[in-house]
């Protein structure tokens, strides 16, 4: 395993619980423990980590998104799964939303060259949509955070707020069975909250590790959302629950 892999899934772990140890981790991804010292240590540096005695914790800097390079490579093939699920709904002439979410680049990637329209906050988006002639992307500007690759603010808004969406695509920072879904930024909850408004048929595009994930600020309830596509892997009570209410729930590549 590159040891980029390993900061990722040991990243992956503090987000998900508060305090990674030296041991637990040496054995998990067997090496040895001055291995995952040096880990701790570079991410320690980089400000995502603090160390503790005999392991780490979360800094508020891993509450925010990674950088859009670090995102990007991680869980590529349940990304194209869900992508592959949905792509196939999406129909000639319609306009999309799909937010700044790799998840969504990924489907972005999977789109075919016809005649419909994207509305994105996504600088990534857009350049993967550059070269589809037949494809009419529109970026909604604002304020672009350079790590995410993702515009916001109040232009954003005002720009997607004149569009009709048939379909919008996004993804979340993570999933409450009860409340809905979630971000780790009023801000970026407020965005999704405009496009989910905008939109006839709201997607959400999530793999089944945001499940482990409580997110701080709510953007859609599930009454606001018509179908989930996760990946194996989602707590099957939670399937279960979510599907007993409004919102279809898909696994794909199960």
């Amino acid at each position: 395993m590159l040891p980029a892999h390993r900061h990722n899934l040991i990243l992956e772990r503090l987000e998900r619980q508060s305090i990674v140890r030296v041991a637990d981790l040496s054995r998990e991804f067997d090496v040895t423990t001055e291995t995952i010292r040096r880990d701790l240590e570079q991410l320690s540096e980089a400000g995502l980590v603090a160390r503790t005695h005999g392991g780490a914790v979360a800094t508020e800097a891993l509450h925010h998104d990674r950088p859009y390079r670090d995102r990007s490579t991680q869980r590529l093939e349940e990304k194209r799964a869900i992508a592959q699920a949905v792509v196939g709904d999406i129909q000639p002439g319609e306009v999309l939303g799909l937010d700044a979410s790799t998840t969504c680049n990924v489907l972005a990637d999977l789109l075919p060259d016809v005649a419909i329209t994207v509305v994105t906050n996504s600088a990534a988006i857009v350049q993967t949509l550059g070269s589809r002639p037949n494809v009419t992307v529109v970026a909604t500007g604002g304020v672009l955070d350079p790590p995410t690759m993702a515009f916001s603010g109040t232009i954003a808004e005002a720009t997607i707020g004149r569009f009709t969406f048939d379909r919008l695509f996004f993804s979340c920072r993570g999933i409450d069975v009860k409340r809905g879904v979630g971000e780790a930024s009023d801000e970026r909850a407020r965005l999704k909250q405009r496009m989910i408004e905008a939109a006839s048929t709201v997607y959400v595009l999530a793999d089944h590790t945001k499940f482990d994930r409580r997110p701080a600020f709510q953007c859609a309830a599930w009454g606001e959302i018509d179908r989930l596509v996760t990946t194996p892997g989602a707590p099957q009570q939670a399937i279960e629950a979510i599907s007993s209410g409004p919102t279809t729930v898909t696994v794909a590549g199960a």
